[in-house]
């Protein structure tokens, strides 16, 4: 098979030239979508539910209470008198201990 028989055959498989209003057509289907603001919906409900998600996490997480502290407390708040103030008061006035470390995995900082 030589050239002129390859383009001969190559010219049988060419593609016709699209309609003349192809153009004006793709142009207006992509300004319709432009127009359009559904997109954005979407992003907006996934971050509603991630917000919501972390919300109930945060709303159902209790803190480990520390039954030395709190009995430290009650005593306090009885010793001023009882009642929701004294309560209170303690609260603040009693430290909180920090939880015991392991000395040994304790690696010090270089300078």
């Amino acid at each position: 098979m030589n050239d002129e028989e390859l383009e001969a055959t190559l010219r049988r498989y060419r593609l016709v030239d699209p309609p003349a209003d192809l153009g004006d057509s793709a142009i207006a289907a992509a300004e319709a979508r432009t127009r359009s603001y559904g997109h954005g919906w979407g992003a907006a409900a996934a971050a509603a539910v991630l917000a919501l998600w972390f919300a109930a996490h945060a709303a159902s997480w209790e803190p480990q209470g520390d039954p030395a502290r709190d009995a430290e407390v009650a005593f306090v708040a009885d010793i001023l008198g009882g009642g929701e103030d004294a309560l209170r008061y303690a609260e603040l006035a009693v430290p909180r201990r920090e939880p015991d470390v392991d000395l040994a995995t304790r690696v010090e900082e270089p300078w």
